[in-house]
């Protein structure tokens, strides 16, 4: 097989969704595989078996384009299992149905439109060849199998030189932007309605959540209402209570003794699990009791359910078809899911949270339509967002920083150093180095630079967000419509070579160059390649009263307030939609890693294959997962 595929790009007038299965938003913004690829070798075509017939194009006679819903539940696993090469030829046939003399008419319509000489010129067709100009056919490289999908994104970004990448999603233009700075305003914008997909999981009455709902009042009043519960002097009270777990690892590691691996992903969960708990209920949920589980109870229910709901995000009404086996399965995993919810919220109900943890700031929540306390399918979707956005995203994190640690034996060594100079490391003169403090956290600069470098190479949330304008935006020279879904792949711009210097390469020391999380946003000559929204005065986001509840602000200001840099580097989203349990996020990864780091020297286990082997068991599931866990051999410091 070619090392690459080639591939053109077909867009414009004549749309696919006729003849084409809709692929789901997220899941193909994330592998950015779009129905208009079609390989110039069309004999190969691989038929996929169905009951159900769709009609083929017109134009082509000897293709019959067969598709059912069974089929798209397949394919849309196929997209998430992130195998570019795999996907293109399945969907080769569907985009056989375009004719080449359909082909032909697009593209010489489209090259009139670029040319500027199609139809007279009025500021209306202006306006129409800069917004059809964005999805002009290109010639593109299909990313090889052996690369994970993201990565393909990444490929094509570096192909077009930063340019906005222009899609369609049947009759809805996406566009994916990997430019800090031409993306800054799409933060102001709304989420789309993919994410409500999710809804239906926290229980029997869906409700939105600070995750799947819309920026409105009732978003800010929760935000802003939970957000205290995840400042330094309230995270502290518990941090006692986290390192205590984190000996219930440090004693697990060492039963395995060095010649045995461990899988620091499937432990990391169980960490992660119990730190949640404990900021919601002020205990945890027993999950670090038995390590050697490979998941904990919860994530057992939660898992399946969450990965079914993935596939069908951009079809939620396939859930309803039960004949489908796939879709019986799905209903009796989220009934599970829904009573264990229920017995969460019972708890939480009556276990009297203390009055710094998120639980008890959860509960004291009103809803600002009602003026009355927050129902129970409104609490029940809030507590479960944060089991679901952190335990597994935060696992994640962790195992990818193990990894680089591992591979990496000067970072170790430097990592090491550092922590001896704590008095934290364990040694043969120290068998019994001093717990890990509070206080010894911003001691450990070294240590926080590989964290944030191992999160810009392996960016949990690979997608990073999609939304929706409301509002006309030009992105350089391109016209955006009302309605454009636009995704920003936090994955992309962090290994955007335009924004980053030898973005490939993993250096820890680039966080100490003063505002290393920014890029300047304007040109020196004066010009700027910011897009220009219509009825905003600058590209900055504006987060009103949500500012103090942030852990950062979202862009440093310049004169008269307006941006004067675009933020870069962005794990936990940015804007008034940025992750607001991130101090808790960043701690649990920081106290895990310092604490496994100080007792055992780790080696990447041989079962793994070596970085090839994890690299390529790298799945996109919404985030970024080590497929087949993390081993590593964890040999202890003391001998």
């Amino acid at each position: 097989m070619a090392s690459s595929l080639e591939t053109q790009w077909i867009c414009g007038p004549v749309s696919h969704s006729k003849y084409c299965p809709h692929f789901s938003h997220g899941l193909l913004s994330a592998s950015v595989l779009p129905s208009q690829l079609v390989t110039q070798d069309l004999r190969k075509t691989h038929r996929l078996r169905s009951d159900l017939s769709l009609r083929p194009s017109a134009h082509s006679k000897d293709t019959k384009a067969e598709f059912n819903t069974a089929t798209y539940v397949q394919l849309n696993a196929a997209v998430v299992a992130g195998n570019p090469a795999s996907l293109l030829r399945s969907y080769q046939h569907f985009c056989k149905a375009e004719s080449d003399s359909v082909r032909k008419v697009d593209q010489a319509a489209t090259d009139q439109i670029v040319a500027g000489k199609q139809r007279a010129v009025t500021p209306k067709n202006h306006a129409d060849a800069r917004r059809k100009a964005l999805y002009q056919p290109r010639q593109l490289k299909a990313t090889p199998a052996d690369k994970t999908a993201v990565k393909t994104l990444v490929e094509w970004a570096k192909e077009l030189g930063g340019a906005p990448l222009g899609l369609r999603l049947a009759y809805i233009p996406l566009v994916v932007i990997n430019d800090p700075k031409l993306a800054e305003p799409i933060f102001e914008q709304q989420k789309s309605s993919m994410y409500a997909g999710l809804e239906g999981l926290s229980g029997k009455e869906p409700h939105p959540s600070l995750f799947t709902g819309k920026t409105s009042a009732y978003y800010r009043a929760v935000r802003k209402g939970v957000a205290p519960a995840f400042n330094s002097s309230n995270l502290k009270q518990s941090f006692g209570r986290l390192t205590t777990l984190m000996q219930a690892v440090v004693s697990h590691a060492g039963s395995k003794g060095p010649a045995a691996p461990v899988d620091v992903f499937a432990v990391a969960g169980h960490v992660t699990m119990d730190a949640i708990s404990l900021s919601i209920f002020g205990q945890d949920a027993g999950s670090t009791a038995d390590l050697s589980a490979p998941k904990p109870r919860y994530a057992k229910l939660l898992d399946p359910a969450m990965a079914g709901f993935t596939k069908t995000l951009a079809t939620p009404w396939i859930r309803k078809l039960t004949f489908l086996p796939a879709m019986k399965r799905l209903k009796e995993d989220v009934k599970a899911v829904h009573a264990e919810h229920e017995r969460m919220l019972q708890r939480l109900r009556t276990c009297q949270p203390p009055p710094a943890s998120l639980g008890a700031h959860l509960l004291a929540l009103t809803d600002p339509a009602t003026d009355r306390p927050l129902t129970d399918a409104q609490l029940c979707a809030e507590m479960v967002t944060f089991f679901i956005a952190g335990y597994e995203t935060s696992a994640s994190a962790i195992a990818w920083a193990l990894y680089l640690i591992s591979t990496h034996a000067d970072i170790q060594q430097r990592v090491t150093a550092e922590l001896d100079a704590q008095g934290l490391l364990r040694t043969p003169d120290r068998p019994q180095p001093h717990r890990l403090e509070w206080e010894d956290l911003s001691q450990l600069p070294y240590l926080r630079n590989v964290i944030k470098e191992s999160l810009r190479l392996w960016t949990v949330a690979t997608g990073g967000t999609q939304r929706c304008l409301d509002r006309p935006m030009r992105v350089r020279g391109y016209d955006l419509a009302p309605g454009t879904l636009v995704q920003v792949p936090f994955y992309g711009v962090h290994h955007n070579p335009a924004v980053w210097e030898r973005p490939e390469e993993c250096l820890p020391d680039r966080w100490d160059e003063p505002d290393a999380e920014y890029v300047a946003a304007a040109k020196s000559d004066g010009s700027s390649s910011e897009p220009v929204l219509e009825g905003t005065q600058a590209a900055g986001s504006n987060l009103g009263d949500l500012e103090d509840a942030t852990a950062a602000p979202n862009s440093k200001q310049g004169p008269a307030g307006r941006s004067a840099a675009a933020r870069r580097f962005m794990p936990f989203s940015y804007g008034v939609r940025s992750c607001v349990g991130q101090n808790l996020a960043n701690i649990t990864i920081m106290t895990f890693i310092a604490t496994l780091c100080s007792h055992f020297s780790l080696k990447l286990a041989p079962e793994m294959g070596g970085s090839y082997g994890v690299e390529q068991s790298a799945v996109d599931m919404l985030t970024l997962q080590p497929k087949n866990g993390m081993l590593m051999h964890c040999a202890s410091r003391a001998q």
